[in-house]
C-alpha cells in the first residue's frame, strides 16, 4: 500500500512553517539579511509578505523544503534494496545465519 502524496497546498504550508521556524532562531535573521547584503527590514518584509506565495511556488513546481542534513533516494532504488533485504531475510532459519565473517 503506497501513501498517498500531500497536495501542493500541504507542501507549501509544511514548508511555510518550517522557514518561519528555522527564522525563529535567535539572529537568525539578521545572519541572513547580512549574509544576503540586504537590511533585516528586508527579509522580515519578504517573510511577511512573500514567503507563503514563495513556499506555494515551490510546491507546484514539486520542490521541497528539508533540512540540510536530509538526503534523497530515488525510490526505485530503495525499492530494489527493500526486495533484496527480504528475499535474504525469508531465506534465514538460524541466527548463526546473521554472523558477518
Amino acid at each position: 500500500m503506497t501513501a498517498v502524496s500531500p497536495t501542493p497546498a500541504e507542501r507549501a504550508r509544511k514548508a511555510h512553517v518550517a522557514i518561519l521556524r528555522a527564522l525563529q532562531e535567535p539572529g537568525r535573521q539578521v545572519a541572513i539579511a547580512t549574509s544576503m547584503g540586504v537590511s533585516e527590514s528586508t527579509v522580515s518584509r519578504f517573510k511577511s509578505e512573500q514567503l507563503e506565495q514563495f513556499c506555494g511556488l515551490l510546491a507546484h513546481l514539486g520542490l521541497k523544503v528539508v533540512n540540510q542534513e536530509m538526503q534523497c533516494f530515488p525510490p526505485d532504488q530503495i525499492q530494489a534494496l527493500l526486495t533484496l533485504s527480504k528475499v535474504h531475510l525469508a531465506s534465514i532459519e538460524r541466527p548463526d545465519q546473521l554472523i558477518w565473517e
